[in-house]
């Protein structure tokens, strides 16, 4: 589809590469002041990941567009990058929930996420099921539970990635494969259903987190949201230009067809959509969350603010 004698092509692909350049360098800045300011490593790490996530769909897009077609292993790519993601994360939320202090360094103890979540009572899960901790092996259950629920993702992904290769090498050719017909559908099917359990298992990790005294400061559902967003428009927003072009009220389907106007469409949003997840992921991980001398100024007020209450309780 591109055409490298086109000035409006040729111009739009060169202004989205100076737009991923300025988001490269923005990440790039924040990583390097996150690694100046290394207060909780095994928190941090992670963040690093998620950082990269618009990075990875920014210059994927950008290839497609130089490319002028859709490649197969820029949707793998996209793929594994939403399964590190949900990994990432929960791991991010485990460590927070364990942060401790041990001789002036912010450390991991899974003891204390333990006795953290052991405060909590309990926690809604699947179906409206409300999973007790009463006590700390069955707290740690509950973590286990839902890492198997979000990395079942990870391994389905494995497993349609095998089956697609054997496919591929045996009775089904490429054209098969790429269009979905022969029953590769059921692949698509069972990796979208694997996805939309993962998602909400991992929602359901933020749902119950956020609402941890402990835990309020770090905002965890606009962290998650701005990641996962980014990754949701590389399924959502195809879909979406795929229903203006069929209708053409993009540009005629007499002049180009449908696969090829929202092929070029998407990745060009897209590309320029990733400079904005690039800022706000500039603004909601900040270094400060891993200040372990603010986090013991917010767990003293979370404590103060307990005392107050049960010392109000028993005065009324």
């Amino acid at each position: 589809m591109f055409d490298h004698d086109s000035l409006g092509e040729s111009s739009a692909v060169g202004v989205m590469g100076v737009i991923l350049i300025i988001a490269s360098i923005i990440v790039l800045i924040q990583m390097v002041h996150h690694k100046r300011n290394f207060f909780y490593p095994s928190a941090q790490k992670r963040i690093f990941l998620l950082l990269l996530t618009p990075l990875v769909i920014g210059w994927s897009s950008w290839v497609c567009l130089l490319v002028g077609s859709k490649i197969a292993p820029i949707d793998s790519l996209i793929s594994a990058d939403r399964a590190l993601n949900i990994w990432a994360f929960i791991t991010y939320i485990e460590k927070m929930l364990g942060w401790t202090i041990e001789n002036d360094r912010a450390v991991f103890s899974k003891e204390k996420m333990s006795q953290l979540l052991m405060k909590q009572v309990k926690a809604s899960f699947c179906c409206c099921e409300k999973f007790y901790f009463t006590n700390e092996a069955r707290a740690q259950s509950y973590i286990k539970r839902i890492k198997f629920g979000a990395y079942q993702y990870i391994f389905v992904l494995l497993c349609v990635a095998i089956i697609t290769i054997i496919l591929a090498a045996t009775r089904y050719n490429s054209y098969s494969i790429e269009h979905g017909s022969n029953g590769v559908i059921w692949l698509t099917i069972a990796k979208s259903a694997s996805m939309g359990l993962a998602m909400t298992y991992t929602l359901l990790f933020v749902s119950f987190a956020k609402r941890i005294p402990e835990m309020r400061y770090l905002k965890l559902q606009p962290k998650f949201a701005v990641t996962q967003f980014a990754l949701q428009l590389t399924v959502i927003q195809p879909l979406i230009i795929t229903l203006f072009a069929t209708e053409d009220l993009i540009i005629s389907t007499d002049i180009d067809s449908v696969d090829n106007i929202t092929s070029w469409t998407s990745n060009l949003l897209l590309c320029s959509e990733m400079i904005i997840f690039t800022f706000l992921q500039f603004m909601i991980y900040p270094v400060s969350d891993y200040n372990f001398s603010l986090l013991e100024k917010s767990t003293g007020k979370i404590e103060d603010e307990l005392h107050d209450r049960q010392n109000l309780d028993v005065t009324s």
